[in-house]
């Protein structure tokens, strides 16, 4: 009997090995010959290091599949990636089939008719995902990306610096709090250590700091609502635009962007105090500051008012759409899911960048319950998904690139001391309202 078992064993791998049946009922001849009728360049938009390793790495193994297809990625930093497509979508030319959007501009894309609907191919792979991640994408009930990874907003602060000031990280219970612990810092160091980089041209651009934006959605205001109308104009605005810029004008910030060599330089020699930022960040400081290791520590955001809600996002449900003028939209598509739907290419992803996957079978990995010595072993990264599920995103409208425009310029104006905030606000809405 046992011969009989093996033998009928050894005949089925056998056949396996040269036919085998599909669950779609094909062979493994039909699926080749499929595979092989998709070909073509897929162009992908995306900056480094993953657009690298992609290229390199990833590829190569999706050729094994799909050998007739190549790819062609260019790194561009992202805030020139959002303005460049729209600007290519618009020309017909040099558009690439598929690039990482945001997920709060999804919609202002989609209104533009730029998004392929990706609803039915990608049914089989809806339980795989946040909720969050698939709703951000979602546009009336159908999905136009791919989700790939979320990035909820924290403080990352100095523990040492909070000490030697005579601060207890404990008793800054809200942003208030955390404007009086800067001033402390600034004094006990004697102006060496800012309390956070907070510059006019970035405190409400949607690529820079972000930290008003993190406060609006802190307070339920925003921008746009979900309909796209422009909501900026509003009492909680106009109290946030006065704090920071009170805060501004007390001379305890580096008044830089964040991706500055400034700010770089600034981390490298301990001068910064605090970062609310997305929790990529970590990614950064970590490069930067390799003296303070071990001093570094994660909080939640400290909220408007004590008690009140300290959950933002920053890039939570961001995701690879393809372009409704793809010359590939079907290969493109395949290329995604390879990529996006492996678990070990998404724990490579948050090793290399920070980035927290929203591939529900990638967080159960270790990697993402483990305590981090850098940040004197925290558990940082069991924070960071909690920050991605519990933040809702704001709204960014039907066109990111000149939307931001408008507020980043008239915003800076009012930093600046150069229009009353009740102009600033009223001269945004007027603008937002005529982008179409």
């Amino acid at each position: 009997m046992k011969r009989f078992l093996i033998f009928t064993l050894v005949c089925v791998l056998s056949f396996a090995g040269s036919t085998f049946i599909y669950a779609g009922g094909e062979t493994e001849e039909k699926v080749k010959e499929k595979t092989e009728e998709l070909s073509g360049t897929i162009k992908m938009w995306y900056y480094p290091p993953l657009s690298t390793i992609w290229e390199e790495e990833y590829f190569p193994e999706f050729q094994k599949i799909y050998p007739n297809a190549k790819l062609e990625v260019t790194s561009i930093d992202w805030p020139d990636l959002h303005t460049k497509f729209l600007s290519t979508y618009a020309a017909r030319s040099g558009f690439p089939d598929t690039f990482c959007c945001f997920g709060t501009i999804f919609s202002g894309y989609q209104q533009s008719g730029a998004l392929l609907d990706i609803t039915e191919w990608m049914k089989p792979h809806m339980d795989k995902f946040t909720k969050l991640s698939l709703d951000t994408l979602t546009v009336d009930g159908k999905l136009y990306g791919l989700p790939y990874w979320a990035a909820g907003a924290v403080m990352f602060y100095r523990l040492d610096v909070f000490e030697d000031a005579g601060i207890d990280p404990d008793s800054i219970k809200t942003w208030k709090d955390w404007y009086e612990a800067g001033k402390k810092i600034y004094e006990h160091t004697n102006g060496k250590v800012k309390l956070t980089v907070l510059a006019p041209s970035g405190a409400v651009d949607w690529a820079m700091e972000r930290t008003a934006l993190l406060m609006m959605e802190q307070r339920g205001s925003g921008i746009y609502d979900e309909h796209g109308k422009p909501i900026i104009n509003s009492k909680e605005n106009k109290e946030i635009l006065e704090f920071l810029k009170e805060v501004m004008d007390s001379g305890i910030t580096l008044q830089e962007v964040y991706w500055s060599p400034a700010t770089y330089s600034a981390l490298e020699n301990g001068e910064i105090a605090t970062m609310p930022q997305g929790c990529w960040m970590e990614a950064y400081i970590k490069q930067y500051d390799t003296k303070n290791a071990g001093n570094w520590r994660v909080m939640l955001l400290p909220p408007w008012e004590e008690g009140g809600n300290q959950y933002a996002e920053c890039g939570s449900g961001d995701g690879f759409p393809i372009c409704s003028i793809s010359d590939n939209p079907l290969l493109t598509f395949k290329w995604l899911e390879f990529v996006f739907l492996d678990k070990e290419k998404t724990i490579e992803a948050t090793k290399m960048t920070g980035i927290m996957p929203v591939l529900l079978e990638a967080r159960e990995d270790p990697l993402y319950h483990e305590p981090d010595p850098y940040f004197g072993n925290q558990m940082t990264k069991e924070l960071y998904l909690e920050v991605c599920d519990k933040g809702e995103p704001l709204s960014y409208g039907p066109n990111y690139a000149e939307g931001t425009t408008w507020v980043v310029r008239i915003t800076t104006d009012y930093f600046n001391g150069r229009i009353s905030v009740e102009d600033a606000l009223k001269e945004i809405e007027e603008k937002l309202a005529k982008i179409k």
